[in-house]
């Protein structure tokens, strides 16, 4: 005897739960939430002046882009990224700032972790998978790295990323201080994905 269920042989409505199951087990891709903010061109030198900020903000990693009007080898960058909101005159509380520059044609990216009063790499604090790129050609500076290389993440490993996140960046030529030429953007709010 065939056995039939809802009008269907048995063999056939397996066929379409089986076929139901594999694409209801589809796993969406990360998601990320974004966003990006401008900066009128011409307000700094042209190699160290900042255009655009580009963030990606998602549930294990973050990136940042800044697009630089005449990028060349020369300048320093420095991208932050802040937990929660902030006014922009207030100082960090709680944030991480990634330094990139060029040395003998390399590019160098280093993490810090910030705090109210300064930002300082500390001992055996490292992201081993920061990933950044200098491409003079398109103008554009990239930064990457697991949500879990935030300092105090890495310090508490039981919490959780920040919901949401403060993102901004600045350039400068010489060293910071000595009264060399700066540029700055203004920052982006960002929600975690």
């Amino acid at each position: 005897m065939k056995r039939v269920v809802l009008g269907l042989p048995a063999r056939t409505m397996l066929a379409i739960l089986c076929g139901v199951l594999v694409l209801g087990a589809h796993v969406a891709p990360a998601v990320a939430d974004n966003g990006s903010t401008t900066d009128e061109r011409g307000d700094a030198p042209a190699r160290i002046d900042i255009t655009s900020l580009h963030v990606e903000n998602g549930n294990r990693w973050f990136s940042m882009r800044i697009e630089v009007r005449n990028l060349r080898q020369k300048g320093t960058f420095e991208l932050l990224y802040e937990a929660g909101r902030r006014e922009p005159s207030d100082p960090p509380h709680r944030g991480s700032m990634i330094i990139v520059h060029r040395v003998a044609g390399e590019t160098r990216a280093r993490l810090l972790g910030c705090s109210r009063e300064d930002c300082s790499a500390e001992p055996g604090e490292r992201c081993h998978r920061l990933r950044a790129s200098w491409d003079p050609t398109n103008d554009v500076i990239r930064v990457a790295a697991p949500q879990r290389c935030l300092w105090w993440l890495q310090r508490h490993p039981e919490q959780s990323p920040p919901r949401t996140g403060m993102f901004d960046a600045y350039a400068y030529l010489g060293r910071l201080g000595s009264g060399g030429d700066i540029d700055g953007i203004d920052p982006v709010v960002v929600d975690r994905g």
